[in-house]
Formats: C-alpha cells, structure tokens, sequence
C-alpha cells in the first residue's frame, strides 16, 4: 500500500505482514498514516514478512508503541522498519513474541524519530539498526529517552539501483519486489507505478526505489529481482540490480529533553 497525501486512521490491531505466508508493504512518502488504538498496536510484521517505509513528506505516527515484528504459534515475524526521510512519532520500539522474539531490523536513512513520552527503553531489543549515509535524527521533543540498541553502521555494499527494462502494463498495483542472492542482507525496494497508457485504470511500473541499501553485499554479489503479484496483462521486465559502496551518516539530536545512547 503506497500513501502520497491525506490522513489515514487505524484504531484496530494492524499488521502489514500477517500470517506466517503473509506479506505486506506499506509505503509512505506524503500524508499522514496515523494508528491511535488505546489497546491496539501497529505491527511491522506480524508472523509474516512486513515492510514500513518513511520518506518525503511522510508521517507515521502512533498513539502506542510500534512492534517491529511479532512472533508466535511457531512462526517468526520479520519486520523491517526504513526511515528515509519524514517523521515517524512512536512513545516507544518493541519486539514481541516466543523468545526471542520476532526478527526486527531498523535502518535509518534521514528521517525523523519523534518521541511522545519520556522512555527508558525507546529504543532497545531490536535484532538490528543501522545508519545509512542520511544519519539518524532523533527529536527528543521535550521527553527524556534512552537508546540502548547498538547503532551500526552498515559494512561492504549495498543496493544502489535497479534499472527497468520494460515496464509491462495491466497492473493492478504495484507488485512486491522480491530480492534474494548475494553475501549480504537487508536491501528493500519498491516498484513505482505510472499509468499504462492503456485507458483502463491500469499501471506500468515507472521505477523502482530503494528502501534500505542492505549491508554486507560484495562488488562481485549477483542479486535476483523478482517482482511478485499486481496482476498485469504482461509483467515488466527488470535489468541489472547495480551495487554501491555503503557509507554511514552521523547522529543528530534536536528538541529538549535528553537522548542517552546506552547501546554498545
């Protein structure tokens, strides 16, 4: 699911990834995406495989904490959580389920993480979080908060780009882009669609965009892109995933209160 503008609520349990075959992405670029449960939680993934993406303009903003991944009845969630650029707002991160949990990745690439309260453990339990080459920016916001998740930085290559050959027509949506091969770990992207041309409602996909560049990838890494579900009349045809060499951003504080860095 892609939002580019307008304001979004979600008061009810909500997870992009559900189900242990389940597998969801949402993509925020613009608007507000905004979960405000009294009871209920925002997941990244929850048993399944789920992807939130922050850039732009975009917010995400939720009332509780935000689970990265969720784990139990036997199936690991793996969540990822990509900050490129606007503001998510949380009281706090959480990893849930059979110990240890589900597996948990943040990668923070120059957007904005917004406290709502004052929090020991904002950010902690989480199986990675690294920094990309936009940093990470932490607004305090007038509360005292404690990060004590190591902050890496990400090693070798990542993924720079992947070029489109043909983008196809007769999409419905925009399909899942599916990366596997090579050394390393943690590339996300997704595919952006465009009208067809075709008058029917229908898309081709423009572009595809990089989410998280990964770490840990080599120059002589061969990676495979599969594009999974959009039900197009003919699928697009992908080149060459390109790799770059990986650099980290630095740490940046703003509003009152107190950040405390307590990870290794």
């Amino acid at each position: 699911t892609t939002y580019g503008g307008g304001t979004n609520f979600e008061g009810g349990w909500c997870a992009p990834g559900r189900y242990a075959s389940g597998y969801g992405i949402v993509h925020l670029t613009g608007g507000r995406f905004v979960h405000n449960g009294a009871s209920t939680h925002l997941f990244c993934a929850e048993q399944g495989r789920g992807e939130i993406n922050v850039s732009g303009s975009g917010m995400l903003d939720c009332n509780l904490s935000l689970v990265v991944a969720h784990a139990y009845g036997g199936a690991t969630g793996n969540g990822t959580l990509n900050v490129n650029g606007g503001t998510v707002r949380v009281p706090r991160f959480e990893r849930w389920g059979d110990a240890p949990g589900g597996l948990a990745y943040v990668s923070l690439n120059g957007g904005v993480i917004q406290a709502k309260a004052s929090e020991a453990a904002f950010l902690e339990n989480m199986t990675a979080t690294y920094i990309y080459a936009g940093g990470a920016i932490f607004d305090s916001a007038g509360f005292d908060i404690t990060v004590n998740q190591p902050l890496l930085g990400p090693t070798g290559d990542g993924l720079a780009s992947i070029p489109v050959t043909d983008g196809g027509s007769g999409y419905m949506g925009p399909p899942i882009v599916n990366l596997t091969g090579g050394g390393g770990s943690g590339a996300t992207a997704v595919a952006i669609m465009a009208d067809d041309g075709l008058g029917a409602g229908t898309y081709k996909v423009d572009s595809i965009a990089i989410t998280c560049p990964g770490h840990g990838y080599t120059a002589t890494d061969i990676l495979t892109v599969t594009l999974l579900g959009g039900l197009p009349a003919t699928a697009a045809t992908l080149g060459t995933p390109e790799l770059g060499a990986n650099a980290s951003g630095g740490l940046t504080k703003l509003g009152s209160g107190i950040l405390t860095l307590g990870g290794a």
